[in-house]
């Protein structure tokens, strides 16, 4: 049976969502408006781009989709989509390029940066044959205007020419201007005049020695109580003695409990930022309850903020044999490995694993500590 992933994902972009490659990252469509040309003459219609982001997210419409379109369960949509992927992410590791059919194609350089190249069928079909619209300036004009257009140029120019400027001699024009002159003196000296006469009568006579002397005896300082200086002081002590004991129960609550699991970082052959943690706790020896083991166990073999690492780690794991697990967990991705847990002895499953792929794997699930040798 032929499974068309492919339409599937072309479908999902379609709607604008984001499919996640595990292992490397995200590829979504966004849609850039229409734009103006040069000197905005031409108006360009919009398009459509595709972008890929270091980013990852989930891919349960992609899964719902294939559900949909392949009559498929929700576990071989899983597998079979993971499938895919690797293929895509082994590609990439082995020959630096690989070309998913009818989307784009992937190029990965030597320092390990990710170059998309969208399909121009599948992008080219959005808004296609739209035209280039020309853009024209549209301007008013003042009825003034138009009525001086709708007149003959022999009427306007008439109309001007017949227009004259009174004559201005010099001699009448210096004696006005004398004239105007000595009268605007005459009126500020005046106004100033009555100004300061009038700043005279108002202002106010100096007051004597006496008024001073019933001045300063009508003023008494009230008498105060030194008592009273004092209440604040012991407020503010009782207030900074309160601020300290909630600092010191603060920081205690916040001390982490020594039986937390300890997460440290610990590099690999080829992994830089790779976050191991055994977050299964120990059980009690004293516990006589069977362990109930589910349909598949997991174990996981690092944790990566860095996706390139993500995909070699995954690389790893698949060339060793086994199917590849991941997840997110907060800010990292989980790499592990899934197998059948019928038969087969977890200790000495987990040690095989920590000695040929992670020293410090452990189990995610069964919650299950193994003792590290």
């Amino acid at each position: 049976m032929r499974i068309e992933i492919a339409q599937s994902i072309r479908e999902i972009l379609d709607e604008r969502k984001t499919i996640t490659i595990q292992g490397l990252g995200s590829i979504k469509l966004i849609q850039k408006p229409a734009y103006f040309g040069e000197l905005r003459k031409t108006m360009f219609p919009p398009s459509v781009e595709m972008l890929f982001e270091e980013s990852t997210s989930s891919n349960e419409a992609l899964i719902q989709r294939l559900m949909e379109n392949e009559g498929l369960t929700k576990k071989k949509a899983k597998e079979a989509l993971n499938k895919y992927f690797e293929a895509v992410v082994n590609a990439l590791v082995n020959y630096r390029k690989v070309r998913l059919k009818g989307i784009c194609r992937l190029d990965q350089s030597k320092s390990g940066k990710i170059k998309l190249e969208a399909d121009p069928a599948f992008i080219g079909a959005y808004f296609k044959d739209l035209p280039e619209v020309p853009a024209k300036i549209i301007t008013t004009l003042p009825k003034d205007a138009n009525a001086a257009s709708e007149r003959a140029p022999e009427e306007i120019i008439s109309a001007s020419s017949a227009v004259s400027l009174p004559e201005i001699s010099d001699q009448s024009y210096k004696s006005e201007i004398s004239q105007e002159t000595h009268s605007t003196e005459e009126k500020v000296k005046s106004v100033m005049t009555d100004l300061i006469a009038e700043m005279k009568q108002e202002a106010p006579s100096a007051p004597s020695a006496k008024a001073e002397a019933n001045l300063e005896a009508a003023w008494a300082p009230e008498k105060y109580d030194e008592g009273y200086g004092l209440i604040p002081w012991i407020i503010g002590a009782v207030l900074l003695a309160a601020l300290v004991l909630f600092t010191i129960f603060s920081i205690r609550q916040c001390q982490p409990s020594q039986d937390m699991p300890f997460s440290n970082e610990t590099p690999t052959e080829h992994v830089t930022d790779m976050l191991i943690a055994d977050e299964t706790q120990e059980e009690d020896s004293s516990s006589n309850e069977p362990l109930l083991l589910p349909e598949q166990c997991i174990i996981i073999t690092g944790s990566f903020a860095s996706q390139a690492n993500v995909g070699l780690m995954m690389t790893k794991i698949s060339d060793a044999g086994y199917d590849v697990y991941t997840e997110r967990s907060g800010n990292y991705t989980r790499v592990g490995l899934s197998f059948d847990c019928a038969d087969v002895d977890l200790p000495a499953y987990l040690q095989n694993i920590r000695a040929t792929i992670a020293p410090q794997a452990w189990y995610l699930d069964p919650e299950l500590y193994v003792e590290y040798e």
